[in-house]
C-alpha cells in the first residue's frame, strides 16, 4: 500500500511539475507582452494545456477538494510544490540570460515589482480572493460545458479577466518570486495571495455543499 501511494504521489508530483514548466513558460510569455492582447491570452492557454494533458495544476485541483476523500488535499500540497518547481525552475533560466538579450523583459519585470511592492495587503486579499472565485468558475465551466467551443471560451475570458484584475494569482506570483530572487516583502504578500486564492476557489464549493444539506 505504501508503495503503491509513492508511486502515485511521485507521478502526481511529475504530472505538476511539467504543468508548472508550462505555466512558467506562459508567464514569460506574458511579462514580454505585458498590456497588450496577448498577455490577456497566457493565463488561460497556460491552464488550457495543463488540463487537456492531464497534467496537475494547484489551481485546477483545488476547488474540488471537498468533493473528495482526504488523501487528495495531500495531492494538493504535492501538485503545488510541483507547480512551484516547475514555475520557479523556468523563473531562474531566465536569470541565466544576459540582461542585455532581455531589455523589454528586465523592464517589464521592473515595472511589476514595482506595481506588486505598492499593493497594500487588502487590496491582495480582495483581488486574489475574487481572481479565486474567476478561476473557479473558468475551471468548472471546461469541465461542464459539452461544446469545445464553451470550454476553451471559459477559460480564455476568466484567465483575461483575472489578468486585468492585476495577476494576483498563484502561478504568475510564483514566477516573480523566482524572478525577483525572493524579496523579503514580496515572500509575504505571496503567501497572502495563496490563501486569497484558496478562498476564492473553495467559496462556491461550499455554498454548494451548505446548500445541499438544507432541508427542502
Amino acid at each position: 500500500m505504501g508503495k503503491m501511494l509513492f508511486f502515485r504521489f511521485l507521478k502526481n508530483f511529475v504530472n505538476a511539475f511539467i504543468s508548472g514548466i508550462v505555466l512558467g513558460l506562459f508567464c514569460i510569455g506574458f511579462v514580454f507582452s505585458m498590456n497588450s492582447f496577448i498577455s490577456y491570452l497566457c493565463l488561460g492557454m497556460g491552464l488550457l494545456i495543463s488540463m487537456l494533458y492531464g497534467y496537475d495544476s494547484f489551481l485546477i485541483q483545488m476547488p474540488y477538494v471537498l468533493e473528495n476523500k482526504i488523501i487528495n488535499i495531500v495531492e494538493v500540497l504535492i501538485s503545488f510544490i510541483g507547480n512551484f518547481v516547475g514555475i520557479l525552475l523556468i523563473a531562474l533560466m531566465m536569470k541565466l540570460i544576459p540582461s542585455d538579450v532581455l531589455v523589454t523583459y528586465n523592464q517589464n519585470l521592473d515595472l511589476i515589482e514595482e506595481s506588486l511592492n505598492n499593493l497594500n495587503y487588502l487590496y491582495i486579499l480582495i483581488l486574489g480572493f475574487l481572481s479565486g472565485i474567476i478561476i473557479y468558475f473558468g475551471i468548472n465551466t471546461y469541465k461542464k460545458a459539452e461544446q469545445p467551443i464553451a470550454r476553451f471560451l471559459a477559460l480564455f475570458i476568466c484567465g483575461a479577466l483575472v489578468t486585468y484584475l492585476g495577476n494576483i494569482i498563484v502561478p504568475f506570483q510564483m514566477f516573480y518570486l523566482g524572478a525577483f530572487l525572493f524579496k523579503g516583502n514580496l515572500v509575504g504578500k505571496f503567501f497572502t495571495i495563496v490563501l486569497a486564492n484558496i478562498l476564492g476557489e473553495l467559496l462556491i464549493p461550499l455554498l454548494r455543499l451548505l446548500r445541499g444539506r438544507i432541508p427542502s
